[in-house]
């Protein structure tokens, strides 16, 4: 290895002395890095390295943003067709898509990413796609593993008690008070906030450093049981200090935090008890101090009651699409869990989680076709899919072109291959 990242290669002197490795072992090495930097041009004058022209107009250029469309596609493999399956000879009325992977941004990123300006989620892919000629419906399924979360849909959320428009009411601020007149205020379809991932129409009114946004409105479930809700905050070492509130009715305090740039942001829930049909008020507030940074909001429904949802979903359509596999809190490097399957970014076992088999399963028993999209990086064992799905894509971890890309796949816009990226 010519080159790690830590401080293991402080110890090469004693390890010469040792005779552990060579001195000679070293300079070659070292020479092989240097070449590499010297091909950057790194030890040249700026004029006469190509690549100090290039400014931040390229970034997210739209010859950029095909370029990434192409290598989702290109990405894209498949596993199974049974009966030519894909694509679809004709574009079913009513296509459900399920799982956990199917309206997760995050997932299509993976880690180590940039921030762009926008992702298509596999829903949204599929609905941009289809959406004219078919009734798209989504239901999460399953999270990733049992003590997984999820994005809160905006199919639960209101701004207004019996309104027709999904979503909740989005307030920014010019400070990080929340004082004076709203900058912006709009109903947002759910609260996945990602200031570089925000369109002019916010990024010209509210600061970059010291803003705050409230996002208020109601949660509406179809299956009572206690939910887990709660944020995760982006880890962002350039925010300053971030404060967070969650409120549920009546203004209980679900949870409060504060912390500063760089301390270790996991997600945070607390448990709320629903009832079917009954809204309940939810509040949100988040302020920066810093420039940029982001806030999620989570929930984990009740296992059984996210099942019963999709499988009733799957029942009323025809045809489903289930998006499953890993996300990078699961199989990332030193990943800090320690759940089955998964132990400090390693995997112990290879197969699809539990709950996402029994999802896949539950749905394979109503008889309708589906569809297997999987996101990943890692092996992944499927053997309940393929045995039953009718088609089976290995997508990765696509970018965000990521659900465009799924949804041409699955058209017949773009043809797959049987070889690997």
């Amino acid at each position: 290895t010519d080159l790690e990242c830590g401080r293991s290669y402080s110890t090469l002197v004693e390890a010469v002395q040792k005779g552990y490795i060579t001195e000679a072992e070293i300079n070659r090495s070292v020479e092989r890095l240097f070449t590499a930097r010297f091909r950057l041009g790194m030890f040249d004058p700026p004029e006469r390295v190509p690549f100090s022209k290039v400014g931040m107009d390229q970034v997210q250029s739209e010859p950029h943003q095909q370029l990434a469309l192409e290598a989702a596609r290109k990405s894209i493999v498949l596993l199974k067709n049974e009966n030519n399956a894909l694509p679809l000879r004709s574009v079913p009325k009513r296509i459900a898509v399920i799982g956990p992977a199917a309206d997760d941004p995050d997932v299509l990123l993976a880690n180590y990413n940039g921030i762009p300006s926008h992702i298509i989620t596999p829903l949204a892919g599929i609905q941009q796609k289809f959406g004219q000629k078919a009734q798209v419906r989504y239901s999460l399924g399953s999270t990733y593993v049992a003590s997984g979360s999820a994005l809160v849909p905006g199919n639960v959320l209101r701004p207004q008690i019996g309104a027709a428009q999904h979503g909740l009411e989005a307030k920014y601020f010019d400070n990080p008070n929340f004082s004076g007149a709203p900058a912006l205020a709009r109903v947002e379809s759910r609260l996945y906030f990602d200031y570089d991932m925000m369109e002019p129409a916010v990024t010209r009114v509210v600061p970059r450093r010291n803003f705050s946004v409230t996002w208020s409105g109601f949660i509406e479930v179809d299956e009572t049981g206690d939910y887990q809700l709660g944020v995760l905050r982006a880890e962002c070492h350039s925010c300053g200090r971030t404060d967070s509130a969650l409120f549920a009715a009546h203004d209980t305090i679900l949870f409060s935090d504060n912390s500063h740039a760089g301390e270790s942001m996991s997600s945070k829930m607390s448990t709320v008890h629903l009832e079917a049909g009954k809204p309940t008020r939810i509040e949100l507030n988040y302020s920066s101090t810093g420039g940029g940074g982001g806030v999620e909001f989570l929930w984990k429904p009740p296992a059984d009651a996210a099942l019963t949802a999709a499988v009733k979903l799957v029942k009323d359509s025809d045809l489903a699409v289930i998006c499953m596999g890993l996300n990078a809190r699961l199989e990332g490097e030193e990943s800090k869990i320690d759940i089955p399957g998964f132990e400090g970014g390693d995997r112990t076992n290879i197969d699809i989680p539990q709950p996402q088999q029994s999802l896949f399963q539950a749905v394979a028993t109503t008889g309708k076709p589906v569809i297997v999209v999987l996101i990943n990086g890692s092996a992944v064992a499927i053997q309940p899919p393929k045995e039953s799905a009718r088609a089976i894509l290995e997508a990765w971890y696509p970018g965000q072109e990521g659900g465009a890309a799924i949804a041409e796949t699955i058209s017949g816009e773009n043809n797959p291959a049987g070889r690997l990226p």
